[in-house]
């Protein structure tokens, strides 16, 4: 059975328990209540105390399979699905433009961020199969060209006061923060 009992919600299977029909992919917290990824579904938990809690299906087709090919802003969730296609729950498909460039997306080897500071608005993905890096310009609605890169994963994320950085990590060992106006 998938899932901690205790966890979980009160009206479900079993008492204090839901098992899903397939393994979890990712999980994000929204401000509508908690997505849930299954390979092909998307679904929500919303309430705030075990007795309010509700279950319900968002997306049938389009799960994602690893939980860094996701992440939030807001009440948005944006994701790889499980075709290799860019979806944003707001808005549809955002990948349509570069899908030849998604072509080898392998679930382990993806990751998606959300990256701002400063003038940048960012959606950023890194297929580590194929080794490149692919940014959504959130406030454009546009992609931007494709950068090659060795790096094996991506964060994005405090590292100072007032200080929002994007980091990589390489096969090497080492971490190095991208600087937009440099790397880019």
């Amino acid at each position: 059975t998938n899932g901690v009992p205790v966890e979980c919600m009160s009206n479900a299977k079993n008492g204090n328990f839901y098992s899903w029909p397939s393994e979890v992919g990712s999980m994000e917290v929204t401000t509508n209540g908690v997505d849930i990824a299954l390979s092909e579904e998307w679904w929500q938990i919303a309430g705030d105390t075990l007795a309010t809690f509700t279950k319900s299906r968002l997306l049938k087709g389009g799960g994602c399979l690893s939980p860094e090919a996701s992440c939030t802003i807001g009440s948005v969730v944006y994701w790889v699905d499980t075709g290799r296609q860019i979806w944003s729950s707001s808005t549809g498909e955002i990948g349509e433009p570069v899908r030849p460039d998604l072509a080898n997306l392998l679930p382990g080897k993806t990751y998606l961020v959300y990256f701002k500071y400063r003038t940048y608005n960012w959606l950023v993905l890194l297929d580590a199969n194929v080794g490149q890096i692919l940014i959504y310009d959130l406030d454009l609605s546009q992609w931007i060209a494709p950068w090659p890169t060795q790096a094996t994963s991506i964060w994005a994320g405090q590292t100072g006061k007032s200080q929002i950085s994007l980091c990589a990590s390489f096969a090497t060992g080492h971490v190095q923060q991208l600087t937009a106006g440099n790397f880019f």
